[in-house]
């Protein structure tokens, strides 16, 4: 688990927005490259059909669902 940062400031301004020193160390939790590929689920039931899932940087753009 990441240990937070020695910053002496409030996370938050008077706005509830994340302040600039925070959102810089939060910026640094993210990795710099994240999974783009497919996927294959397995089917559901002995005549079904698999299913996949597709990434791109991390985000699910498509999905072809199990039977």
């Amino acid at each position: 688990m990441q240990q937070a940062p020695n910053i002496r400031e409030p996370i938050a301004d008077g706005n509830g927005r994340v302040t600039n020193r925070w959102w810089t160390w939060f910026n640094g939790l993210i990795p710099a490259k994240t999974f783009s590929g497919t996927i294959t689920t397995a089917k559901l039931t002995s005549g079904g059909s698999n299913g996949s899932m597709v990434f791109q940087n991390g985000i699910l753009v498509s999905q072809t669902a199990a039977t």
